[in-house]
């Protein structure tokens, strides 16, 4: 967000494809090495990788595997993080040019979704969703990367100095974190 901030700033306009571009070579070539040497290692030696996890991390969809079927505690398995991170990337640049021109509107957008989730989480927990779903799931987890999102806008905004000076106020500030 740091960087589609400063790119809007300097150009007025956020490049898509210049977004994606450098998105996919910082993650792309070294999951796939690793994915690859994963996978052949795994045949070679004789080890099983279920075939649904491998795929599904291979597209960057692992997460929702392991929420829905569980964690096979494989070598692939920690590949559910990198999923969140790239569904997040598949829609936030989208949603950020629509709000770009008026960070108030962006500010408060992030906060309602943010507060949207937590809801969500809640109303899941009391259909009695499972853990492993809360834990692995995009839907679940959003609000986390998206208050990055909101710092990021915050400290970019008119409204630095203020959040700044709210936040360095109290001792107990550093708490609020906690309670999320």
């Amino acid at each position: 967000t740091w960087l589609l901030l400063k790119e809007l700033e300097k150009s007025g306009t956020v490049s898509f494809k210049d977004f994606y571009i450098r998105r996919s070579l910082r993650i792309f070539p070294a999951f796939y090495v690793y994915w690859s040497l994963v996978v052949a290692a795994s045949l070679l030696h004789h080890r099983s990788i279920p075939i649904g996890q491998a795929l599904s991390s291979f597209l960057y969809l692992g997460n929702y595997y392991q929420a829905v079927l569980g964690d096979p505690n494989t070598a692939l398995s920690h590949t559910w993080s990198l999923g969140i991170e790239e569904q997040f990337y598949a829609l936030w640049p989208l949603c950020f040019l629509l709000l770009a021109r008026d960070l108030k509107r962006m500010i408060g957008t992030l906060a309602i979704g943010i507060v949207g989730i937590w809801l969500y989480r809640s109303l899941l927990a009391g259909l009695g969703v499972s853990q492993n779903y809360f834990y692995f799931a995009f839907d679940t987890r959003a609000d986390q990367l998206m208050v990055g999102c909101l710092l990021a806008v915050v400290l970019k905004s008119k409204y630095r100095t203020a959040f700044m000076s709210r936040i360095c106020s109290s001792p107990k500030a550093p708490f609020v974190t906690v309670t999320g």
